[in-house]
């Protein structure tokens, strides 16, 4: 059966099994709100689940078309097993990506570690850049307003990060971190979190 059509679950195992594998500390899935039986009916509330709220503006938040989100699930998630931080986008179709098939990729150490690295080198370099499909091309659009992203949105490097709400507020140390360093190295970037959620109840 074609992950399209499974329970959002499988995002759900696959985050605790890399976790587990990693030996990530994940004390309590009650105090992260992990694994919520419901999501957030509201997109307020989804930004407070994740912990992002009164770190990142609410205008980061994106999600695909639902009709491409198999497709953007596919490429983008599963073939290269990121489920968390996808990499830096220096054009919409320029990716300096993490690495690859990381064992840790959802840890947060890990992802920090990797930030930090990519920070002292140079976002700008597309020495180690790939070419991907372009975001556009999935119906990327901001879930606030439904407002779909174009070419004129890449005119800074675009820290890109997926989300679902079944990952509660494990990451909220992590949307910290991010804007810490991003202000601290000075670094004119974007951030850009991207649902990879099945339809919400809030979905533009």
């Amino acid at each position: 059966m074609p992950l399209f059509f499974m329970k959002p679950s499988i995002i759900f195992v696959a985050f605790i099994s890399i976790l587990t594998n990693a030996g990530c500390k994940l004390y309590s899935t009650i105090s992260y709100g992990i694994q919520p039986k419901h999501a957030p009916k509201t997109f307020e509330r989804y930004v407070e689940h994740s912990g992002a709220k009164s770190i990142f503006p609410d205008s980061v938040f994106f999600m695909t078309e639902e009709k491409h989100r198999y497709e953007f699930l596919l490429n983008q998630v599963f073939k290269d097993s990121q489920l968390v931080f996808m990499g830096v986008l220096l054009n919409d179709s320029c990716l300096l990506p993490t690495k690859s098939k990381s064992s840790n990729n959802a840890c947060f150490g890990e992802i920090d570690q990797e930030l930090l690295e990519l920070l002292n080198k140079s976002v700008f370099e597309k020495g180690n850049s790939k070419f991907i499909k372009p975001l556009t091309s999935y119906g990327v659009k901001r879930i606030k307003d439904g407002k779909p992203i174009s070419n004129a949105y890449f005119d800074k490097p675009v820290f890109v990060f997926l989300y679902s709400y079944q990952y509660g507020r494990y990451y909220k140390k992590l949307w910290g971190s991010v804007q810490n360093k991003l202000n601290q190295n000075k670094i004119n970037a974007k951030m850009m979190i991207i649902s990879i959620d099945h339809v919400l109840p809030f979905s533009p």
